[in-house]
């Protein structure tokens, strides 16, 4: 497990953060929806104030040599013949251009199953490949992206600055980043898991990925706060995220079929789901 600590500045009480957790993009699949990410990094970019982490799996990186996973029907149209001879330089090139834009908002790479099959078994860190390369790209001034592994705890340090008055209060937002591990047909499981998160990490935003569903919750922590010498109680909310994939589990007419469509997985929502902060109000918000 890593850690890891960034200090974003604000300014004003009513500044709101955005934090988007993008996994399981699954680039170099015939049925990653290419569009749709594309979509979301224009959202990130559009807004200043917007943040994100790169999760696991973000291609599919399943070779040729892999008998039981490999299929030449699920191979995006843009991959070559000549391209299946480094495959997964080939994906990574093509995931890294699409997120090229946001790069310098970045605040962390994660790495999930995919990669590491392509590390234990064909010696290639495709993980690292991918993060120096974003890091190439980003303001040589900035920190570097920091490396997220298979889990982490991220710190995020708020800082108001004031124009007049100084320097103003600090906040801290714990958060906690996981490929992920739980499954199932149903949700129900899923928000299960998402709920026990609370009982083993302390944080205040818990985000995984890796079984492809959308799905969020709120729960409510309550703790006793003594104002001008009357105590009272506050709710601290935590919220915690199946962040959705970008590949779609049924294939558009005559585009083959998928194993999420051969073993009768159901359909779901693709896509993030973007999550509100405003460190003034310490006030968290799920954006369906």
């Amino acid at each position: 497990m890593e850690v890891a600590e960034t200090t974003l500045v604000y300014t004003s009480s009513s500044d709101v953060f955005t934090f988007w957790h993008l996994t399981d993009i699954h680039m170099g699949s015939r049925y990653c929806s290419e569009g749709l990410l594309d979509e979301v990094v224009s959202k990130i970019k559009d807004d200043p104030k917007s943040y994100w982490w790169l999760g696991g799996d973000s291609c599919d990186f399943i070779l040729y040599q892999d008998e039981k996973r490999f299929d030449p029907e699920g191979v995006a149209s843009w991959i070559s013949v000549a391209d299946l001879a480094n495959l997964p330089v080939c994906q990574v090139n093509r995931v890294a251009e699409r997120l090229r834009p946001i790069v310098d908002r970045c605040l962390g790479v994660g790495f999930g199953n995919h990669d590491d099959i392509i590390r234990r078994k064909y010696s290639q860190d495709v993980h690292m490949l991918l993060l120096g390369k974003m890091n190439g790209w980003r303001n040589q001034k900035m920190v570097p992206i920091p490396s997220l592994g298979y889990s982490a705890f991220h710190l995020l340090r708020f800082h108001r600055v004031k124009i007049r008055k100084g320097h103003g209060a600090e906040r801290t937002l714990t958060v906690f980043l996981h490929h992920g591990w739980f499954g199932g047909r149903l949700k129900g499981s899923k928000a299960l898991n998402l709920e026990r998160a609370f009982l083993y990490y302390n944080c205040d935003m818990a985000f995984f990925g890796h079984n492809h569903d959308r799905l969020a919750l709120k729960t409510v922590m309550m703790e006793p706060v003594k104002k001008d010498n009357v105590w009272t109680f506050h709710a601290k909310t935590r919220v915690a995220v199946n962040s959705g994939g970008f590949l779609r589990g049924l294939a558009f007419p005559g585009v083959g079929t998928p194993y999420t469509e051969r073993a009768g997985y159901y359909p779901t929502s693709l896509g993030p789901i973007p999550v509100k902060y405003n460190p003034e109000r310490q006030e968290i918000v799920i954006l369906e």
